[in-house]
């Protein structure tokens, strides 16, 4: 038996120890993430007196702060980043608040995604829409129209973003449980609250400006990454009876290789195929289990930054070959062979 075949039996042994969180390392994150974003309201406002662009140009910097803040709360969620649940939920709460996101909420569609992930008989909660070849077939051309635009980089990254994040983050899931319920509606009261002491003391206009923007970009950024990282052409996908976790996690997650910059900016998000192994392994951890295991090297659906943008026009899965395709590349299909599809 070589040597990857043996770690993939014994993965829960090999994960195991990384999954201890470390509390100073915890508070560390959050400092050197929530302080510079706190910073940044003050050093948006001077620039709000000069120009609208230029307090603009700092939501462009600190959204990478509030990038950080969501995966913190991302952590929580998964009760990975403080031994304790307390702490867990308070920091959740906490940083969903500045992120614009209910923390119970969002983590409960999160954990079915997490569950779920590649499953082709569970997609649609916490997760981007994706159609088969054939399902896509079966489609009204209105209905065809509606996925294709729900598909395009522009209207998911851009318009998406400010829908999930200011409108829809906003109101209550119908099979939500009255704590997650009344977490969204305590969210919106702190959101409101904070909006209104700080139109007070600096003013609305400003608030209005520099929320909307900051809280757009970092979701912008959050989409894309979350995007490309489940979207790549040799993606798993598989229904039930055949569903793997170990080869969901390792062939339906990539390890997006980026800059160390952009790296600590998405809080280690990119080795997210050893994250969906095990979500209770803490982000700081996740590039040591990377470096120290080949199975989580050899293994691995790597992408770069090139790639990724070619994953942003990959629309639809061919059962046949097992691959994301374009809508170019469908229609190509169609005109060589109609009946193939």
């Amino acid at each position: 038996m070589d040597t990857i075949q043996k770690a993939k039996q014994n993965w829960t042994k090999i994960v195991r120890k990384y999954m201890q969180p470390h509390l100073g390392k915890s508070y560390y994150q959050i400092a050197n993430s929530l302080i510079p974003y706190l910073i940044s309201w003050v050093v948006a406002y001077y620039a709000y007196q000069y120009s609208v662009v230029l307090c603009l140009m700092v939501a462009l910097v600190a959204q990478v702060f509030l990038l950080r803040i969501f995966i913190i709360m991302h952590d929580c969620g998964h009760g990975s980043f403080f031994k304790s649940k307390k702490k867990n939920d308070f920091w959740g709460f906490l940083c969903g608040v500045l992120s614009f996101s209910p923390y119970l909420q969002w983590s409960r569609a999160h954990k079915y995604h997490h569950k779920h992930s590649g499953n082709l008989d569970y997609r649609g909660i916490g997760d981007v829409d994706v159609l088969t070849v054939e399902e896509y077939e079966k489609l009204t051309p209105f209905k065809k129209l509606k996925y294709k635009l729900i598909r395009s980089p522009f209207v998911f990254i851009t318009l998406g973003a400010f829908y999930v994040f200011i409108f829809q983050h906003r109101f209550t899931a119908k099979d939500g449980d009255f704590r997650e319920k009344m977490g969204v509606y305590l969210t919106n009261l702190c959101i409101l609250a904070s909006g209104l002491i700080i139109s007070y003391f600096f003013s609305f206009g400003f608030y209005i400006i520099y929320q909307l923007a900051v809280v757009v970009f970092s979701a912008m950024s959050g989409i894309f990454l979350f995007y490309v990282q489940h979207q790549y052409e040799n993606v798993y996908w598989q229904r039930s009876d055949k569903w793997d976790h170990l080869e969901a996690s390792l062939k339906g997650s990539s390890y997006f290789k980026l800059p160390k910059i952009f790296q600590w900016a998405s809080g280690n998000i990119g080795f997210h195929h050893i994250h969906h192994l095990c979500s209770s392994i803490p982000n700081y951890n996740l590039e040591k289990a990377y470096k120290e295991n080949p199975l989580f090297q050899e293994e691995a659906m790597e992408l770069g930054l090139r790639d990724s943008i070619k994953c942003l026009f990959l629309h639809l899965y061919d059962m046949k070959e097992r691959k994301m395709i374009s809508f170019s590349e469908y229609r190509r299909r169609q005109r060589l062979n109609p009946t193939r599809i």
